[in-house]
């Protein structure tokens, strides 16, 4: 409320990252953590896995960019 955004604008924009944490999640924590993979190998990889896949899909916003 304080910053004026819609809830339903805000979690359309969020959902996706959400989603995604949550499926590498349980592809690379949860399902082999249950056939014996060390749960700091599953971090590792987990981790690996997201800025993998933010720096190929990945894109600059707009803001980054100093102001004149």
């Amino acid at each position: 409320m304080a910053s004026g955004c819609d809830h339903i604008e805000h979690v359309r924009t969020q959902l996706p990252y959400a989603m995604l944490v949550g499926a590498v999640g349980i592809a690379v924590g949860t399902i082999p953590s249950g056939y014996g993979l060390p749960p700091l190998l599953s971090l590792l990889i987990g981790v690996a896995v997201l800025i993998a896949i933010l720096r190929y899909f990945g894109r600059k916003s707009d803001s980054a960019s100093p102001q004149s």
